[in-house]
């Protein structure tokens, strides 16, 4: 249960808000640390205080545009960065957990670090049996174009879609792999120990996850098994993302942008 609205300076550092969904609007204050930006992090854990790991934990601003974004690791911890002060919510999304939202809460001014702890609830896991009608791949079709700003038939590569995306999971495969043995036409994937080039005309193409810039060393970490499609943009082929781009949508974010 969240505590305290307000964290105190004084023991701010030994106190750790946790945040359950659904929270009447709150204004959280950091302690003062020396830093110079505002940072929110935590831990996820279920309901015996577990970790949960690979838990996609994001900050949107209140038109629901993506912030920050974070996969938890095997201890459950995440950090988002944020970018200015004002009005926040806390998203996460994980398979076998349902959909995490808190409601608006609000950053002041102050620089820190802002200790929030947030609980998950387990979901059973529906991954057979997914209804993949001709209703669902058009309404998929729909938010693509107005995502993208493009008709799906008229893109070079056609969308990878959820049964494509959930063979690679079961196969062990990550975006990279998909991507690599997929055949995108015109696109190769280049890897180093640091950080993974989707490669286009001897550029890399930016990789957005939900409509936000993924960073090139975070593309390996990416949730497969929760994408319900992913597009592949070459440079060009739209206004709205002129050099292109590898976009990844999620299941969640699919169904909340009916």
């Amino acid at each position: 249960m969240l505590k305290d609205a307000s964290l105190r300076r004084s023991v701010v550092s030994r106190f750790l808000t946790r945040l359950p969904p659904l929270l009447v609007p709150i204004v959280l204050a950091a302690a003062a640390t020396g830093a110079s930006s505002q940072v929110i992090q935590g831990r996820v854990t279920g309901p015996q205080d577990e970790p949960v790991a690979n838990v996609l934990v994001k900050l949107l601003d209140p038109d629901g545009a993506p912030q920050a974004v974070h996969l938890t690791e095997a201890d459950g911890r995440y950090r988002l960065e944020v970018p200015a002060p004002g009005e926040y919510y806390i998203d996460a999304e994980a398979l076998g957990w349902a959909p995490y939202r808190s409601t608006r809460f609000e950053m002041t001014g102050l620089t820190g670090i802002f200790p929030v702890d947030l609980l998950m609830r387990p979901e059973p896991i529906r991954i057979s049996g997914l209804d993949v009608s001709v209703e669902r791949l058009e309404r998929v079709a729909r938010q693509v174009q107005l995502m993208t700003g493009r008709d799906v038939a008229a893109l070079r590569n056609a969308p990878i879609g959820i049964e494509e995306l959930q063979d690679a999971w079961h196969q062990g495969w990550d975006v990279t792999d998909l991507l690599r043995r997929g055949g995108a036409a015109g696109v190769f994937v280049k890897e180093t120990p640091e950080t993974v080039c989707i490669e286009f005309r001897r550029g890399c193409l930016p990789v957005y996850l939900n409509g936000m810039r993924v960073p090139n060393e975070m593309v390996r970490e990416l949730p497969l098994e929760m994408l319900e499609v992913v597009v592949i943009l070459q440079p060009g082929e739209t206004i709205q993302y002129e050099s292109g781009g590898v976009m990844l949508y999620t299941i969640h974010w699919m169904q909340e942008a009916r």
